[in-house]
């Protein structure tokens, strides 16, 4: 019977062996978790500071003209559905330890289905919507460069596409918040119907994280190919505002994090304390990073730039020093040699303009040149002008602009304080300043250039456009000055923002 007992007490020696062995397991597996979640919540929360701050300054960008493009609900919209996704992959990370699969906190399916559900089609549909309207923007832009060439509104074909061009623009402007709210409700309708039909259908989903995965998976790369697509449709378009570099980069880091994805789960490559859910968190942050931060420190660091070059042109024009030639060439008879319509320059400026999606402060100018000069009274005197003449015969007026331009610019660089703009001088030596004819052309010129949907929509401060509209109703303020302060805005926009970022373009290529 001896053997029997000593083999008993074998077993039961094993047995507390592969009991000790369990514990010590389990405990390494809490460890393991444990340091999953010390690493990853952290994370978490710097990440959503990361993301909600970048997104504030974004918000208080928008008031650089350089923004002018970046709608601020679309990027809202889509700055909210990323951080739904981002929490959601951070507690999945820090809650598992994916080397072994141990899941010490299950989230629940619910979470899972309403992140799915909500989050990645609004993601989609912002990022859809967005390009949509640069692409827009690109289409207006060239229509409107193509009608500069035979005056405004005079060439039917060019002015049909730009009308249509707007009116679709508008369209996605106007209803964006309209569909985000239908896409939600149609979300939301779709659920209740499912969850009616069958209750246990969110709790009976097995391997969910899984399938969130291989979802995400297709997101990135339905993500991917639209970016290749629009990528081929706005190459046909000049722009310098960097849409081409945001979409290779798109494209760049789609590229990586689903391929690193595809190692991680499929060839089962593994690193420690690295769940493969953290290559779909790193894309998001990236594509943030693309679409939101770098715009705005882009802008900045260019506002910069653009205020201490004009900081040196200031102290230059009291203290009439030399200074180095990027100053020289911001001085105003410099300046307005780009702005002669018979120079190569002008048309190559004007072509810049269309990159940057503004080339309406340019057709404004040149309106209102048109304009001023016709009140002059060398032109008045003989009679041959007419609102008609104005707008089917713009190449007359070209020379006369031309002549004044060689006169203007006789002056000393080094006069430079006591330089004026080329429009001031007309404004000044204006003999006529209301007229029959001149108030329907000022009526034409604000139909075109100031309403919102107009053709030509210049991006004036609200209260400037109010005043506009109120002197536009009143026939009695109606006169050559009334557009004057337009002008002005105008002119200084094209002056300190477009024209140092085309001397910097040219000085690259």
């Amino acid at each position: 019977m001896a053997p029997f007992q000593g083999q008993n007490i074998s077993y039961s020696n094993n047995n507390i062996n592969n009991n000790q062995t369990n514990v010590i397991s389990n405990e390494e597996n809490e460890k393991s978790t444990d340091y999953y979640f010390i690493i990853y919540i952290p994370l978490l929360l710097l990440s959503l500071i990361y993301i909600i701050t970048t997104l504030i300054l974004f918000i208080l960008s928008k008031k650089s003209k350089l923004m002018i493009i970046r709608d601020i609900n679309i990027y809202i919209y889509n700055t909210i559905a990323v951080i739904f996704l981002v929490i959601l992959l951070f507690l999945e990370a820090a809650f598992t330890d994916d080397s072994e699969e141990n899941i010490k906190f299950k989230i629940p399916n619910i979470i899972y289905i309403l992140t799915c559900a909500y989050s990645i089609p609004i993601w989609i549909f912002t990022n859809i919507v967005r390009v949509k309207k640069t692409e827009f923007r690109m289409k207006i832009q060239n229509a409107r460069l193509r009608n500069s060439m035979y005056s405004i509104g005079n060439d039917k074909k060019a002015n049909d596409n730009l009308h249509i061009n707007i009116i679709q623009f508008h369209f996605y402007e106007k209803w964006l918040n309209f569909a985000i709210l239908g896409l939600i409700g149609i979300i939301s309708v779709f659920l209740i119907i499912l969850y009616t039909i069958n209750k246990n259908i969110i709790s009976d989903i097995e391997f969910i994280n899984e399938k969130y995965h291989m979802i995400l998976l297709a997101t990135i790369f339905i993500s991917m190919f639209y970016a290749i697509y629009k990528k081929i449709k706005i190459g046909l378009y000049r722009e310098t505002i960097g849409v081409q570099d945001e979409i290779n980069n798109i494209i760049f880091i789609s590229l990586i994090c689903s391929f690193g994805f595809v190692l991680f789960k499929l060839v089962s490559i593994k690193f420690e304390c690295v769940p493969v859910c953290i290559w779909f968190v790193l894309f998001f942050i990236l594509y943030h990073t693309i679409i939101i931060v770098k715009p705005v420190f882009a802008v900045r660091i260019y506002q910069n730039k653009v205020e201490m070059l004009h900081e040196k042109y200031r102290r230059h024009s009291v203290a009439n020093i030399k200074v180095p030639n990027e100053v020289n060439e911001m001085e105003i008879s410099t300046f307005e040699k780009v702005l002669n319509p018979n120079t190569d320059i002008y048309r190559e400026f004007k072509r810049f303009l269309v990159g940057e999606v503004c080339i309406e402060n340019l057709l404004f100018y040149e309106t209102m040149i048109d304009i001023l000069i016709k009140c002059q009274k060398k032109i008045i005197s003989d009679n041959t002008w007419n609102l008609k003449n104005l707008i089917e015969n713009p190449e007359k007026e070209y020379t006369a602009i031309n002549i004044s331009f060689n006169s203007s610019n006789k002056q000393s660089p080094e006069n430079g304080s006591n330089e004026i703009p080329y429009y001031e001088k007309l404004y000044s030596s204006a003999s006529i300043t209301e007229s029959p004819e001149i108030k329907t052309y000022l009526h034409n010129i604000f139909e075109k250039f100031i309403p919102e949907g107009s053709e030509y929509q210049l991006n004036l401060t609200s209260d400037l456009v109010k005043t506009l509209e109120q002197k536009i109703n009143n026939e009695n303020q109606i006169d050559i000055l009334l557009f004057k302060p337009a002008l002005k805005e105008v002119y200084e926009l094209l002056r300190w923002t477009n024209y140092p970022r085309f001397l910097q373009t040219r000085k690259e290529n």
